[in-house]
This record gives structure tokens, C-alpha cells and sequence, in this order.
């Protein structure tokens, strides 16, 4: 298992979740899927790849690391090809410094940049807006004017929070086994 969070299996490499680095895991290739377990439990699961030297990355298993390491959205192989995939520079849910500290990310800014936008449905997206099919009138469509108080409210939150705050909630065994990259 190596730090930078890959197993190599089959002349392939697939990501695994950043808490299992530095300790062995067990790999089940199944025709359609490969599960890697440590301890029991699914550190990671990927459609297996047939071909040579190909590396599959499922974005989400970078989080912790992203925590110590802010740049690495930008910079990092994981997030390289991922539409979206840089932290705006300014704006509400840029990555920030704050005197004193080292610059931080905001939660809002990397779940956009791996799930793309934050509402529920696309007329309540304010970075990837199309109309409903069967709406009439924009203004006054109740189901869009609920589903943009929905997205304004995960907004808020995720905008308002960063990867610090939100490892600082994380279980101390879970960050105990988190390997620095």
C-alpha cells in the first residue's frame, strides 16, 4: 500500500481511502469490480480496468489529505481531469488564508469541484442552470423556489466551513489512522 493512497493490482493502480496507507489491505477481483478491504472493512471499490498501467482514482478517497494539503485539488493527480476541478481563487467559496494560519479549503468548494453542483435539481443551480421541461414560469415555480432555498442552504453551510473545521469533527481514531501524504 503505497503513500500516495494507490494499490497496484493486475499491472493497474486504484486508490484507496488515505486512512488505510501504511497498512497491508486484502484485494478481491471480482469480472466487473475490484473491492480492497483492510480490517474487514471496504477501504475502496472501483469497475475494474482490463488494460496496462492504467491508475483509477475515485476523488473522495483524497479528502483527508486535502485537509493538510489545500493545493492538492488544484495540482494533485485525482483531480487533474475532473471538470471543475480547481478551488476558485476568490469569492465566497474560495480557498482562503487567514492571518496566522495556513491557507485552508472550503468544504463548498471541493464537493463542487468532485460532484459538480451543489443543487438538487439544474433550475436551482446557480453554475449549471437549465429550466425544467414543464415549468412555466420560473419566478413562481414552487418546486424550484424550494429547491433553491435547499441549495442556498447547503451552501451556507459548506461555503461557511473548511477541511480543518471539518477533520477537527472527525472521530481521533479515524484521523490516528490517516497516513500524512
Amino acid at each position: 500500500m503505497s503513500k500516495t493512497c494507490l494499490v497496484r493490482f493486475d499491472n493497474n493502480k486504484y486508490s484507496v481511502s488515505a486512512s488505510a496507507v501504511g497498512r497491508p489491505v486484502e484485494i478481491h477481483a471480482y469480472a466487473d469490480r475490484v473491492v480492497i478491504r483492510q480490517d474487514g472493512r471496504i477501504v475502496a471499490e472501483h469497475p475494474r480496468c482490463y488494460g496496462r498501467g492504467e491508475t483509477m482514482y475515485d476523488p473522495w478517497h483524497y479528502v483527508p489529505v486535502l485537509a493538510r494539503k489545500p493545493g492538492a485539488l488544484r495540482n494533485g493527480a485525482p483531480f487533474k481531469d475532473r471538470p471543475g476541478s480547481s478551488i476558485p481563487r476568490r469569492g465566497k467559496a474560495a480557498a482562503i488564508r487567514s492571518p496566522g494560519r495556513r491557507r485552508t479549503s472550503r468544504v463548498g468548494a471541493i464537493v463542487r469541484a468532485l460532484d459538480g453542483p451543489l443543487a438538487p435539481i439544474s433550475c436551482a443551480s446557480v453554475t449549471a442552470f437549465r429550466p425544467c421541461a414543464d415549468c412555466r414560469d420560473l419566478k413562481t415555480c414552487p418546486v424550484r423556489l424550494i429547491m433553491v432555498e435547499a441549495r442556498n442552504a447547503i451552501a451556507d453551510v459548506l461555503d461557511n466551513r473548511t477541511l480543518a473545521e471539518m477533520r477537527m469533527l472527525a472521530d481521533p481514531a479515524d484521523l490516528e489512522a490517516t497516513h500524512p501524504i
